[in-house]
Formats: structure tokens, sequence, C-alpha cells
């Protein structure tokens, strides 16, 4: 049986620590198994080129990294489960207790805000952590711009929960909550949310709708447009009529027709 030279080892070693796979032992592991199919395609009168790529599709088809997350989710499914559940439960509760007191408010029962603020409460010091904390945890890349798209949303949903109980209750300190939701949304969530989305179209080389750059473009500005809007019509602030307009034209005329279009040239082709 034909044994791999120490030069094609090494180059299976290099493309393995291409990947972001940080863990040797599962990096060895790769090797020795693509070693193997290799050397049973090279017996078979095949050349190291063409047994390479067969055993890389036969082993890792959707690339190395797609193992280690495969790896990372079974040593952690039971607190993934767990978490999964907790989430659950929370919602089902702060859902409950929302609902309870809208319910309350409008019938202009008693106690409806301290309903509201116990529903505020397990919404944004509960639910929101945890759920930030599930998709903070389950993400594998390396790259804190992935990171730092989940700390901006919890941060401006946070804000925007608050500013809005405050401003049912008639409290102070809505609009600055308000205000600052806004500018984390608008300028530190929604531009790393599409900027991560352009550099996954452009790692996986896609040509539909994700790929073109203008759809990045107007989503952003029209959702920006659209959120600075309302919250300046629920402060009573001046501008909010001139924005909204302005974000329903860029969606209307910018983004859902290069959506649509990118949708229908897919299902045709």
């Amino acid at each position: 049986m034909n044994k791999l030279s120490d030069e094609q080892v090494d180059f299976i070693f290099s493309e393995v620590n291409r990947s972001k796979i940080d863990s040797n032992e599962l990096k060895e592991d790769l090797v020795d198994h693509l070693s193997c199919v290799i050397e049973e395609n090279i017996n078979q009168g095949k050349s190291f080129e063409e047994s390479y790529k067969e055993a890389y599709q036969i082993v890792c088809p959707n690339g190395f990294d797609e193992i280690y997350q495969e790896t990372i989710m079974l040593l952690t499914s039971k607190k993934i489960t767990i978490m999964r559940k907790l989430l659950f439960l929370v919602g089902f509760i702060a859902t409950i207790f929302l609902t309870t007191s809208f319910m309350f408010k409008a019938l202009h029962w008693p106690n409806a805000g301290l309903i509201l603020l116990i529903a505020a409460f397990v919404l944004i010091f509960v639910l929101l952590p945890l759920i930030f904390l599930y998709f903070y945890k389950n993400e594998f890349s390396k790259h804190i711009s992935y990171k730092l798209k989940y700390v901006f949303g919890y941060l401006g949903a946070a804000l925007f929960l608050t500013g809005g109980v405050l401003k049912l209750l008639h409290w102070p300190g809505s609009g600055i909550a308000l205000l600052l939701s806004v500018a984390i949304i608008n300028f530190g969530f929604l531009p790393f949310l599409f900027y991560r989305i352009h550099k996954k179209s452009e790692e996986k080389e896609q040509t539909g709708f994700f790929s073109n750059k203008r759809n990045y473009v107007f989503g952003i500005i029209g959702v920006a447009l659209f959120l600075t809007a309302s919250v300046l019509k629920i402060l009573h602030l001046p501008g909010p009529a001139v924005l909204l307009v302005l974000s329903v034209v860029v969606i209307n005329f910018g983004f859902l027709p290069i959506l649509f279009y990118r949708m229908y040239r897919k299902t045709v082709v």
C-alpha cells in the first residue's frame, strides 16, 4: 500500500491549518482521516491532487469549519438545550405579563403600571440577556464584528424597550433612552449586521441578491430612517414626516425592487 510522502502530509496539514479549528486533536484526526482516504484513492491509480479533492468532498464537503462547529455543538448540546428551554420559559412569562399589563392599561384597571414594570424587567434584564448570550456563545467566528453586532443589538433593544416603558408610564428619561437606542442601532448594530452579511456572501461567492452591495446600502438607510422617524414621532420632535417619507421612498424604490428582481432572476435561471 502506497504511503503519503512528508511533503504531501505537510500539504494536508497546511490546508487544515487554514481553517478556524483551534483544537490540535481535531486537526490531527482530520489529517489522519484525510490521509487514509487519499491513500486508498492513490492505490486505485489516481493522482494525489485528484485523491485529495475526492477525500475533501467525502470528509468535509462543506468545509473544515463545519466539522468544527458540529463538534462544538455536540460537546455543548446539553447546555444549549437547557438554555433554549429557559428562553422559552422566560419568554412565556414575559409575554403573559406584557399582554396582561396592556389589558389592565386599556381597561383602566389598577396596578397596570406595576405589571408593565415586571414585564419590562423580565424582558430587559432576563430574556434579552439570555438571547444575547445564546447567540454570542454560539458564534463560532473569531471576527470581532460578529460579536459586536450582538453587543450593539442587545444595548439598542434594551434601551428601546426601556424608553418605551418610560414613555407609557409618563416617567422622565424616555426621550434620552429612545434617542440613545436609535443611535446605537443605526450606527452600531445595523452597520455591523449588514457588513457581516456582505462578508458572508463574499466568502460564499454568491451571485444572487446578497452579492449586490446596493441592497445593503438601501437596506441600512431605509431601516435607519424608518426607526429614527418612529422615535421622533413618539417623542413629538420635529422631522418625523420627512424622514418617514424618505424611508418609504428608499425601501419601496430602492431596496424592494432590487430584492424582488434578484429573487425573480434566481427562480428563472
